[in-house]
């Protein structure tokens, strides 16, 4: 059976959810906060939503780097992806480490949002378009249901958290 034939279909005929379809959501959720404070022309809703992407963002980079990562980098086809992914998650980083220096009400804030934007854009572009398109090739299903398993923990544990 190959890798792919498992993970597109359960017995009923669904797809199963894996841990891309979760890392997927994610990405949707801080295009979103990513956009909404683009949109936040006068900076009324800025704050609050920054800290929401913050959280999200960083959230997104534990998951990636605890589970799927090092899942790739055992892999010949995809260790150099992983390795790059992981240098992306740096840079973002230590951009958003930056934030809290700046007022959010300094025009420098807004210039340094737009940075970190089109850095954590990029990186999902890149995910999205090439790194998850290896995972069919290089991860078996029961890996894939593993790291599945392994963020749908680290999600529940931390809305847990949350509440």
């Amino acid at each position: 059976m190959s890798p792919q034939s498992k993970s597109k279909s359960s017995s009923k005929g669904k797809k199963e959810v894996t841990f891309i379809d979760l890392l997927k959501q994610d990405h949707d959720k801080v295009r979103d906060l990513l956009e909404q404070i683009e949109e936040d022309e006068e900076g009324e809703n800025r704050r609050e939503l920054f800290a929401g992407l913050q959280s999200e963002v960083q959230e997104h980079m534990e998951l990636e780097e605890k589970f799927f990562y090092p899942a790739l980098e055992q892999n010949e086809e995809s260790s150099d992806k992983a390795l790059e992914s992981y240098e992306e998650h740096h840079v973002a980083k230590m951009v958003l480490g930056e934030f809290s220096g700046v007022d959010i009400e300094d025009d420098r804030w807004m210039a340094k949002f737009k940075v970190f934007q089109e850095i954590v854009s990029h990186h999902l572009q890149e995910e999205e378009k090439n790194i998850f398109k290896l995972v069919k090739n290089v991860l078996e299903p029961d890996r894939i249901k593993e790291i599945t398993d392994q963020i749908r923990q680290m999600k529940s544990e931390t809305e847990k958290k949350a509440a």
